[in-house]
Formats: C-alpha cells, structure tokens, sequence
C-alpha cells in the first residue's frame, strides 16, 4: 500500500471516528435498527448484550457506518480496522494471533449480516471499547 493511500485512509478512519460519538452513533442506527429505551441506555454505558439481536444490528450498523465492516457480510475490513486502531503504518502482522484466530474462525461460519459483525467486534472488543471510553471521557 503507498504512502499516500495510507495517509489517505488514516485521514477517512480518523475522521469518521472523531466525528461520531457512541451517542451519535447509535441515533444514526436508530433509524435502521429498533433500539428499546433500555437498550439504548445499555449502549451508551457500552454495555452491548450478546444474546440480543438488537446488540448484533447495532454493531453492524456503527461498523458499517465506520466502514469497518462490510455492509452486504457484516465481514471484516481489516485495513480500516487496522488504521483505527493501530494508525496508517501498521501491518496484518501487528495484530495479535489470538485477533487472527478469532478472525480465522469468523470467516468459517456462516452468518448473518448481523452476527458476523458483532463477531468482528467481540475479536476487538477490548481495542474498541477503549475508543469508546477515551471518547466519552472527552465528550462528558
């Protein structure tokens, strides 16, 4: 990948991401999923319940709308992946074994849209909600 192009995709990532909050976020998937007002207060708090189907919809929802999944699979884009979370000079290799397995075993199972996209985030769940927390901190 050249260096303009990955300049070019740090810039879409970072841009994408500061631009949207969790809130905003999930009022821009309200409009595509149905969110209870219990659920949503539950994503705010960044609590995403896994046995909830409106938790898996929301997560393809906000990585779609972040493009770091793909909208038509639910599958991992792990270039803008990548620079979200690791900036525009990383390497497949810089994620762990434990990502690459957990991502291995994703793409072996047939899914849903819905359900391969929370999968995708339940492998960086720990690397996302950092994300999130640093930027409610920010926006409190």
């Amino acid at each position: 990948m050249s260096f303009h192009l990955k300049i070019f995709l740090l810039l879409v990532v970072v841009t994408l991401v500061s631009s949207h909050t969790i809130r905003s976020l999930v009022n821009e998937c309200k409009k595509k999923v149905t969110i209870s007002d219990e659920l949503e207060k539950s994503f705010l708090e960044l609590n995403f319940p896994p046995e909830e189907e409106t938790s898996r919809c929301l997560m393809h929802c906000i990585g779609e709308t972040l493009q770091l999944v793909d909208g038509d699979t639910g599958a991992a884009r792990l270039d803008n992946i990548k620079v979200m979370l690791k900036g525009p000079d990383s390497s497949q290799e810089e994620f762990s074994e434990e990502h690459m397995k957990c991502l291995e075993q994703i793409s072996d199972e047939k899914e849903d849209n819905c359900s391969m996209a929370f999968q995708v985030y339940q492998c960086f769940e720990q690397e996302f909600l950092e994300l999130m927390k640093k930027d409610l901190e920010e926006n409190e």
